[in-house]
């Protein structure tokens, strides 16, 4: 799903960015606080399967999905992405995760 936005798109430059700004959107971030300022810091959580379990994986996914409609494909849907994903997924000789 993440390579089919980035070759959909020209508004970040590398995959990593890209995914940078998904998951800022999504509540898949540890929130630190700076003692000094007291504001609050967000980082990444790695989207890695050996740190995730299934339950936070589908929440995650499910996170996603709403990201990118919301910020790349505004008109379209749900139903659209899993399709477009599975055509790229299967032009390309791989498994989509969708």
């Amino acid at each position: 799903m993440l390579h089919f936005v980035f070759e959909n798109q020209c508004r970040f430059d590398s995959e990593d960015a890209l995914r940078w700004f998904l998951s800022m959107q999504t509540s898949f971030v540890r929130e630190y606080v700076d003692a000094a300022t007291g504001e609050v810091i967000r980082v990444p959580r790695s989207w890695s399967y050996e740190e995730m379990d299934e339950f936070d994986f589908s929440s995650l996914h499910s996170e996603l999905v709403d990201v990118i409609i919301k910020f790349f494909y505004p008109t379209e849907n749900e139903r659209w992405l899993k399709n477009s994903v599975n055509e790229l997924a299967f032009l390309d000789g791989v498994m989509s995760f969708i």
